[in-house]
């Protein structure tokens, strides 16, 4: 039964950093990985300074060592991997390694060991549960990271809508004076242009706070008959505001658009998303 076609298959394009000094060992390590993973890629090193230099290159999803290696042992091999790439699993294969030592690799961050007459299929076994969980991890702290930033933008969401509310207060006494005092006057009264500027400022500040209540999500939703074309025309002065100078921004309206039965804010939002 191959390895390979089997659910105890290593992932394929195995990327493998091979630590190990004696090369008839690495021989039969090598063909027990590619027994159960035919395109596993191995690099073998020797020496410190090249293992060194390789965990720099990183890219390698597992590293294997040896424990008993010339001026050098896997314990610190093992210390210096998790130092420069410890999201990636290492694996301990060795001839001999005692309890005391393998409990010690296994405290500090080794995912497994393997003993050298027992390779097939443990080696490969070990292999694949070991990437398979560093893979877990990998996609679980991708996760926590999601659920910090979302609770950032939660946050931000609560104090825009506060500050949305408590301007729109302001805005509703601004807009409330504007427009009663501009109807007061007569046509041709000077004032009466300037407190319309002021009430169209006004109006223009209050769609700006219902975008702020619905990125906060404190919007009430009022349904209305609305035509697509005038909302996004309306829009257009504040889409070129958001976009860079780089990008080439125009609008091509139907003509003969239906009219729709929606919230006008909502549909400002999901446009100003888009952008």
């Amino acid at each position: 039964m191959s390895l390979l076609s089997e659910a105890s298959k290593v992932q394929s394009k195995l990327l493998i950093l091979h630590l190990e000094d004696n090369a008839n060992d690495a021989v039969l390590i090598r063909e027990a990985l590619l027994d159960g993973c035919h395109e596993c890629q191995i690099k073998r090193v020797e020496t410190p300074g090249d293992f060194e230099s390789s965990l720099k290159q990183g890219g390698w999803d597992i590293i294997l060592s040896d424990y008993k290696l010339p001026a050098f042992d896997g314990i610190k091999a093992l210390l210096m991997a998790k130092k420069m790439l410890p999201e990636v699993p290492f694996v301990m294969v060795s001839g001999t390694i005692g309890e005391e030592r393998t409990v010690e690799a296994l405290k500090l961050g080794a995912s497994d060991f393997v003993l050298k007459d027992h390779l097939s299929p443990r080696l490969v076994l070990a292999v694949r549960k070991a990437v398979e969980e560093a893979e877990a991890k990998k996609e679980h702290a991708k996760l926590e990271e999601q659920m910090r930033q979302a609770q950032k933008m939660d946050a931000v969401g609560q104090l825009a809508g506060g500050i949305a509310h408590d301007f729109n207060n302001l805005l509703t006494i601004i807009n409330g004076y504007s427009g009663s005092r501009s109807s007061s006057l007569a046509a041709d009264d000077p004032m009466k242009a300037d407190l319309e500027e002021i009430l169209k400022a006004g109006k223009r500040a209050e769609w700006l706070v219902k975008q702020l209540l619905a990125f906060s999500r404190k919007q009430v939703f009022q349904p209305k008959v609305i035509n697509l074309n005038d909302l996004i025309r309306d829009m257009d002065k504040m889409f070129r505001r958001l976009i860079s100078e780089n990008i080439e921004f125009s609008v091509l309206l139907a003509p003969d658009i239906w009219a729709v039965h929606a919230d006008p804010d909502s549909f400002h939002q999901v446009l100003t998303n888009l952008v």
